[in-house]
């Protein structure tokens, strides 16, 4: 895929489309370090997860989406579906991160997050 394929994308959902610079993690965040121990902070942000996963089963710096989209509406929903299967992009798809096994993460992949 190219980087007018994404742009075609972002203006396809109206701009909502974040790529891996702005997905934080919780051990990237700056500021209020306080932030991390809150679960409505955390399950606010598109790369942050409730859960740090079972015993190591999973790593957050490693198993990062590339870009996600903050869908807030259905439109949004169908066009990030049909963007991955045109570009056979993995895709996953997080509301609020509760996954415990880090489902809603994945290497290279396209988040979809519908907490919004």
């Amino acid at each position: 895929w190219t980087e007018a394929d994404w742009d075609g994308l972002n203006r396809s959902i109206g701009g909502r489309l974040k790529g891996r610079d702005s997905l934080l993690l919780p051990s990237e965040a700056t500021g209020n370090r306080s932030l991390l121990n809150d679960f409505d902070y955390l399950t606010s942000q598109p790369g942050f997860t409730f859960w740090r996963g079972y015993s190591g089963s999973w790593d957050q710096r490693t198993a990062r989406s590339e870009y996600a989209v903050l869908a807030e509406s259905i439109a949004d929903i169908q066009a990030t579906v049909r963007f991955a299967a045109l570009h056979r992009l993995r895709l996953v798809v997080k509301g609020t991160g509760h996954s415990f096994q880090g489902r809603s993460s994945a290497a290279g992949s396209l988040l979809l997050w519908t907490h919004r």
